[in-house]
């Protein structure tokens, strides 16, 4: 548990894909690729030899604690490695484990809803990078879909500053019936929607709608279309843009957007035979440019809402979900998994220059100035950076009409 085993994994994963990627790039000489695939194997090798070392750390305490037992109580190595032993580990483990993952105390859609079976299920599903690359290849070798088909079709890109009334748009335009969107139905394995839309229909449940942890109102169900698509972004390109402390303007290069083309591909697939997508990520205000360059007739929304307004509603959720995640930890461990540092203790404000950085630096997320000068940076961004076509919805208009 305290061993950074996660971090050598990641590098050892990190390095390995950097690695497969030259040697399949077509623009890169033998020469450098040659240099280049020498760099990756002394880190993935060093990856390596760091968890080996902490692998064997683990067992030589296990050993020693296992002798160390055998000397009070003779047989017990014996009894360890029996069945009856083994069987009264499995046991003993499982038990700690669900004593440990007992659901938090607050209110949330993560907290309320998941078991801690399926708590670990979604930890191996979205926490695990290589299993999430894993699940989305296996995927893609299932879809039959014209990708340049998608491409031209008129799909729907609802982002804006969190607050804005993005999910409450995201839901009406859904409501024509004429959408694909990734839904609770297709959690964990979202970048898998057609397998896991296959296992997840042999026992396919319902569930009374609940309202979502925000507390305003909107209630959920598993059909319910949400945010969830970032978690490709993440998983493929996070380094990039999701630092520590922050979220950077996104400029994924060639490969990565034709990817992200596929998995819309994958995504429609795995529907009722709709030919448009529809996402509602906050996060994609960030690469606005991109979707554009990827989807050249689709329809970007960017919604806004008065600031003041806007800052208060901002305020009262990052307090909202900071106590939700001080009482449960998988609560903010899984929406970090989805990309939503919105709000919250893993707030990671949008950072677009070192002067505005530092002013976000020098406030405090407890007032409304903080959320105000946020919204003035992210809408500044976006008045620059969105493509021309790009349609504002104005978040009073919609209340009124």
């Amino acid at each position: 548990m305290r061993l950074p085993l996660g971090a050598a994994l990641g590098s050892l994963r990190a390095h390995s894909m950097k690695a497969l990627r030259v040697m399949q790039a077509a623009g890169v000489s033998d020469h450098w690729k040659e240099k280049a695939i020498g760099a990756y194997s002394r880190a993935t090798f060093m990856a390596t030899l760091r968890i080996a070392l902490m692998l064997g750390l683990v067992l030589a305490i296990a050993l020693g604690l296992t002798l160390l037992f055998d000397l009070v109580s003779a047989g017990f190595a014996d009894f360890l490695l029996g069945w009856t032993g083994l069987i009264f580990t499995l046991v003993a483990a499982l038990g700690w484990y669900l004593l440990r993952r007992r659901p938090g105390r607050g209110r949330g859609d993560a907290a309320a809803a998941y078991g801690p079976l399926d708590r670990l299920l979604h930890r191996l599903a979205l926490g695990v990078p290589a299993l999430a690359e894993l699940s989305f290849d296996m995927d893609q070798s299932r879809v039959k879909r014209d990708g340049a088909e998608v491409r031209q079709a008129p799909h729907v890109f609802v982002s804006g500053l969190a607050r804005a009334g993005t999910t409450i748009l995201m839901r009406r335009i859904h409501a024509s019936g004429e959408f694909r969107s990734l839904t609770y139905r297709d959690m964990p394995f979202v970048l898998a929607p057609n397998l896991w839309g296959r296992v997840s229909a042999m026992s396919k449940t319902e569930a009374k709608a609940a309202e979502r942890a925000h507390g305003d109102n909107i209630a959920v169900d598993v059909d319910s279309p949400e945010s969830f698509d970032e978690a490709f972004w993440r998983v493929f390109d996070g380094e990039s843009y999701i630092a520590r402390d922050h979220l950077a303007p996104h400029a994924p290069d060639d490969e990565t957007r034709d990817r992200f083309a596929d998995y819309v591909t994958a995504i429609l697939a795995s529907g009722d035979g709709a030919t448009r997508y529809l996402s509602k990520n906050n996060n994609n205000v960030l690469r606005l440019g991109a979707l554009r360059a990827t989807f050249p007739r689709a329809a970007l929304l960017v919604p806004f809402r008065d600031p003041a307004a806007q800052a208060r509603s901002l305020m009262r959720q990052h307090a909202n979900f900071f106590d939700q995640q001080s009482d449960d930890g998988f609560t903010r461990a899984y929406m970090g998994w989805l990309g939503h540092h919105e709000f919250g203790g893993d707030h990671r404000p949008f950072r677009f220059d070192a002067a505005g950085a530092a002013r976000l630096a020098a406030g405090d997320p407890k007032g409304d100035a903080y959320w105000l000068e946020l919204w003035t940076q992210v809408y500044g961004w976006v008045e620059r950076s969105a493509p021309e076509d790009a349609i504002f919805v104005c978040y009073e208009d919609l209340c009124a009409d």
